[in-house]
């Protein structure tokens, strides 16, 4: 109640505030029924966050609770007791970093955090690593250092370091047609489209209308079966740009991307995007826990997503709208995401006479596939489904220390130094790379004696990556129904962490990642409690940005 009323409520106010507000609002529905309606929704918001506060969501993820669990709850409710215990927190933080760590740590009185983690590199060293809080709601599995989490869209910005390192070695060119690399492509008005229009989410292909793409099945299928691997294929090539090339449009290709990214790599590698990344970029890095496709044998370390409330979510970020214009932008999206207007009357086939209806824009991004959609179905993030699912653009799973390694390859330019230790049984050697995220210990290995510089890991040019941080003027998002800007290798945010060189990856429900080549600084934090959204830019989490926030306060005191 505190995040979602602050811009129109003081700053404490008792629960009386909170129940004279709420009657002021049903009493003038005599007056205006619109009123009316705004009052039983916000007191419905109010009871479902209340609740969450209490019970950490175990009584609405409960299907039948009983009677005397329900008045229990409601009992409580005159309680408004706001969360002051601390959870438990592993890692460590150099000291120069402990209003990060500070802040970290409060993110469970705020916004009633679950788990969480947190990593960041300064100048190519690891400064701050830290966990807390529990894997599920009931706090019976605490978050450690091997907690996996997914990470949703995230790992976009991981995806374009694959494209990126490609460019380098010659294999793709970003300004070369798609088609060059694979013919089939070249249908349906897509004959010109390149890797770096798709790769600044302008080609127009948000979404896959072909009924096949939608089902869980036929995706899984595809990874492992050739005839069904042919069959995404053409279903990806046969798909018609939803906008004509050529406009100076661009939208969020939120959940289709990837597989489009999957099938240029395997084009041009003969390997997926899961296998070249795990070869080309995990592996010279000295193993990484991030994982497109998940191991089986991993699955056990996955953290639960937790929902909040979903109406309580979005009531949390249109708010605002009574002060701050700006979130006009928030509240055209979550009505475009609910295909309320917008929708588009678009000809079938070759005859201009025969027309169907479209949902907007928004609706298709993040509905294709549909059973992908993390509002409606969740619930599937936490299966072994997804987890073996290779959808690089949303169904990734990762550490924060991983995620903030390969980011740290970003904000160092493309390259990172190694060091190769000598032991004193010359026939065996170890590399460390300044970006490994997970150290083991060995006693019965060898003692190291000395150490020398290892060849530098180069994964492409600086020169490279200092353009994909140019100024791209914002302009209109078709998706998101708000300005914004993308390069070829991630979305650029200058305004979120006050430095005009990064490039983000931010995913649904609140996990980021980003690399900040001015500073040279990589940002990882990963959630597992989804739905503190920002009001004006609802795809960033404000978890994250406050933490943003005191870090570059450190940096740039």
């Amino acid at each position: 109640l505190r995040m979602a009323l602050a811009s129109v409520l003081p700053k404490a106010y008792p629960l009386w505030t909170i129940a004279a507000v709420w009657c002021v609002l049903c009493v003038s529905g005599v007056v205006s029924v619109w009123v009316a309606v705004i009052g039983v929704v916000v007191g419905w918001g109010i009871g479902a966050e209340l609740l969450w506060r209490r019970s950490h969501y175990k009584l609405l993820c409960n299907p039948k609770p009983t009677h005397a669990g329900l008045l229990h709850q409601l009992r409580t409710l005159l309680r408004l007791t706001p969360t002051t215990h601390t959870p438990p927190i592993g890692g460590f933080c150099k000291p120069e970093y402990e209003a990060v760590k500070q802040q970290f740590v409060r993110n469970w009185s705020e916004w009633d955090e679950v788990g969480a983690s947190l990593c960041i590199y300064v100048n190519g060293e690891k400064v701050l690593d830290l966990w807390g809080g529990y894997q599920d709601a009931q706090g019976t599995r605490p978050w450690t250092a091997d907690t996996l989490a997914p990470v949703f869209s995230s790992g976009k910005s991981v995806e374009c370091l694959c494209i990126a390192k490609l460019v380098a070695e010659g294999k793709l060119d970003y300004d070369t047609a798609i088609a060059k690399y694979w013919p089939e492509f070249a249908q349906n008005g897509k004959e010109h489209i390149t890797v770096g229009q798709l790769m600044r989410h302008e080609a127009g292909l948000l979404a896959v209308e072909d009924p096949r793409y939608d089902s869980l099945d036929f995706l899984l299928e595809a990874q492992t079966d050739t005839e069904k691997k042919a069959q995404l294929s053409s279903v990806l090539a046969a798909q018609a740009p939803l906008w004509p090339l050529g406009q100076n449009k661009h939208g969020y290709h939120a959940l289709s991307r990837g597989f489009y990214v999957n099938e240029l790599i395997f084009r041009v590698t003969g390997r997926s995007l899961a296998s070249y990344f795990d070869q080309e970029i995990a592996a010279p890095l000295g193993g990484l826990d991030f994982y497109y496709v998940l191991p089986e044998h991993h699955y056990h370390r996955v953290a639960d997503l937790v929902p909040r409330p979903m109406l309580w979510s979005v009531l949390e970020s249109l708010c605002p709208l009574l002060s701050d214009p700006a979130g006009f932008w928030a509240r055209l999206f979550f009505l475009r995401m609910a295909n309320i207007g917008a929708s588009t009357t678009v000809p079938v086939g070759s005859s201009a006479t025969t027309r169907k209806t479209r949902p907007s824009l928004s609706a298709m991004a993040f509905n294709s596939p549909a059973q992908l959609n993390g509002v409606r179905y969740l619930s599937n993030y936490n299966t072994p489904r997804v987890y073996a699912l290779e959808a690089s653009s949303c169904a990734g799973c990762a550490s924060a220390p991983a995620l903030a390694a390969i980011h740290n390859v970003i904000a160092l330019g493309g390259s990172v130094a190694t060091t190769s230790t000598k032991t004193t049984n010359d026939t065996q050697h170890t590399t460390h790379t300044t970006t490994h995220s997970k150290t083991t210990t060995d006693t019965t290995a060898p003692q190291p004696t000395d150490t020398q510089t290892a060849p530098v890991l180069k994964f492409c040019e600086r020169s490279q990556l200092e353009e994909e941080v140019r100024q791209v003027p914002k302009t209109f998002d078709e998706v998101l129904c708000t300005p914004t800007a993308f390069s070829r290798g991630g979305w650029l945010q200058p305004d979120f962490a006050h430095s005009e060189d990064i490039i983000l990856g931010c995913g649904f429900g609140g996990s980021i990642a980003y690399a900040d080549i001015k500073h040279k600084v990589s940002f990882a934090y990963i959630p597992n409690m989804l739905g503190v959204m920002d009001a004006a830019q609802p795809w960033l989490d404000k978890r994250a940005m406050k933490l943003s926030q005191v870090l570059y306060q450190i940096l740039e005191p």
